[in-house]
């Protein structure tokens, strides 16, 4: 989170960008604290291909539903209000 208070103002709020499982799934734990910081909105777009781990795959999806849910279920555990 130094990078976050690196910008100064308390006023300012950042917002993470949309991102997808198989690039969060080595940085939870950074992701919730920088999502934790009270200058970070509590918000994270994470898209839903599929419920199907047959059609994420031949959508050629780099990450299966299981760790769709991993990651879902990590963040709204560690990151209160997370929406």
């Amino acid at each position: 989170c130094k990078t976050v208070e690196s910008y100064g103002s308390e006023e300012t709020m950042l917002r993470l960008g949309m991102t997808n499982p198989p690039y969060m799934m080595a940085h939870l734990d950074q992701i919730a604290e920088a999502l934790r910081h009270p200058n970070v909105y509590k918000f994270l777009h994470i898209p839903v291909q599929s419920g199907s781990d047959n059609v994420l795959e031949g959508m050629r999806r780099e990450y299966t539903c299981a760790e769709f849910r991993r990651v879902c279920d990590f963040l709204l555990k560690y990151v209160p209000d997370m929406t």
